[in-house]
């Protein structure tokens, strides 16, 4: 009976990995000019990845993101790219998530959205999301896009990934 107790009253000092935590959103766009395009919003929880301090002392994850759409068997458009994070004071306890937005050009069609993502940092800490896309916009006739839920916009006169209309748009 001691022993079972031993080992229970120590399990909470072992360490357990934390497997990443990650969203995946996405909403379709036409422009006036009848341009058709794909946004991808990846969420991730800073507190569920592994933070490596660099040489300026401060802290970052490094995301390995690998995103592939397909149109039945074809592949329409694929990328591969390291996110590094935003810059953390310390190791553990982040509590904020950081955003990685794509805009990808895309006609009308029904697609397959795979993204893959890993951290960099650990081993086996992957997620794999797979997503049904359907762009279907009229042409030369005015349309209702998706709608995009915002954390936070300012007026700005920089052209960015976040940047629509002359605003900054954080994406939620």
């Amino acid at each position: 009976m001691k022993k079972y107790l031993i080992i229970l009253i120590s399990l909470p000092f072992f360490s357990v990995s934390q497997n990443m935590m990650a969203y995946l959103n996405t909403a379709s766009f036409k422009t006036d000019d009848n341009t058709k395009y794909l946004e991808t919003y990846l969420t991730f929880d800073a507190s569920s990845i592994k933070l490596i301090q660099k040489k300026d002392k401060q802290f970052y994850a490094d995301i390995d993101v690998r995103i592939e759409i397909k149109k039945k068997n074809n592949i329409s458009y694929v990328d591969h790219y390291t996110l590094e994070s935003p810059a953390f004071e310390k190791e553990k306890d982040n509590q904020i998530f950081f955003i990685d937005q794509q805009r990808i050009s895309l006609q009308n069609g029904e697609y397959t959205l795979s993204i893959k993502i890993k951290d960099n940092n650990t081993e086996n800490n992957n997620i794999d999301f797979s997503k049904k896309i359907k762009i279907d916009y009229a042409e030369n006739v005015i349309a209702l896009s998706d709608i995009q839920l915002i954390e936070n916009y300012s007026l700005t006169s920089e052209k960015s990934i976040l940047t629509k209309n002359g605003y900054s748009l954080e994406p939620y």
